[in-house]
């Protein structure tokens, strides 16, 4: 299955370059069994890698490599490029999760389940793992992911299982007019578009509406900030604050959601005030998102 699973791989590579190939899984060993069909099909040109998968870093050639090198029937062009195709293409024909594993994801809050799947079947596959068990889950989280960031994901976990997690103020999900929907996609730059919904729904809720209007949205277009792709500096005490995050896609999220903060209120220099503000405007979009039944990860 594993084998096969790597031929379908390499048929949808082809077909993304729109080329269509013709795939044959041979038994036996390797060199003998690539021979023999070489023998009945006559090819003028057979392309090898140098070495396989699992060869040790310091090998000049595989010994299937070097046997074929000698005795194949036609030309032979070693090649040592790689390619890495994606995770999910891969794990759709190669891997498989046991039941246990499957609901031990489950526990990961949904924004980030998706994000969490992938780095755990990388981990897999980097180590040459077909089934993903519940070990397996432990071992990349742990390798994943630090111990006080393991400790802070699972006291949120609790949290919303005990439904602890409310917006601030308990506020609930608002509803958008079709005109203030409008107007809010005039808005190109997605971190843009995402600050300034928020602050229309804020001043919504401080007028006490639970849609929002095109009065609420109005006055944020009115005044957009200037250049807002531009770079922004980062002070040295907030680059300090920033390390304090895990490494990884934790620290890489929270390095774009301070950026789009400091974007959306027009500065261009990130102090450690704009930090703390960016962090802590984090954290409410995860329990607004978790608060949500079904929503997006």
């Amino acid at each position: 299955r594993i084998y096969d699973g790597h031929l379908q791989v390499a048929r949808t590579l082809a077909e993304e370059h729109g080329m269509e190939i013709t795939t044959s899984l041979l038994d036996g060993k390797p060199h003998e069994a690539i021979g023999k069909y070489l023998r009945g099909i006559d090819p003028s040109l057979l392309v090898l890698g140098k070495v396989g998968i699992h060869a040790d870093a310091e090998l000049d050639i595989g010994s299937n490599s070097e046997q074929l090198l000698h005795d194949a029937p036609c030309a032979v062009l070693l090649s040592q490029r790689e390619h890495q195709p994606a995770v999910d293409l891969l794990a759709s024909v190669s891997t498989s999760w046991t039941a246990e594993a499957e609901q031990r994801m489950q526990k990961v809050p949904s924004f980030v389940r998706d994000m969490a799947r992938m780095a755990i079947l990388r981990y897999a596959q980097e180590r040459g793992h077909t089934v993903i068990t519940e070990r397996i889950v432990e071992e990349a989280t742990a390798a994943l992911m630090p111990g006080h960031a393991r400790r802070a994901m699972a006291e949120i976990v609790a949290a919303h299982d005990a439904g602890e997690l409310k917006g601030a103020s308990g506020e609930e999900i608002m509803s958008w007019s079709e005109e203030a929907e409008t107007l809010l996609q005039t808005v190109e730059e997605p971190p843009l578009r995402g600050n300034l919904a928020m602050r229309a729904e804020k001043r919504a809720r401080q007028d006490g509406c639970t849609v929002v209007e095109p009065r609420h949205v109005t006055p944020f277009l009115e005044s957009p900030p200037a250049d807002p792709g531009g770079r922004i500096h980062w002070q040295a005490a907030a680059l300090a604050r920033l390390a304090r995050v895990p490494e990884g896609f934790m620290r890489d999220t929270a390095r774009r959601h301070i950026e789009e903060h400091a974007r959306g209120y027009g500065h261009r220099e990130i102090t450690l005030e704009i930090a703390e503000q960016g962090l802590a405007t984090a954290r409410e979009e995860m329990a607004k998102q978790m608060q949500k039944p079904g929503g997006p990860p």
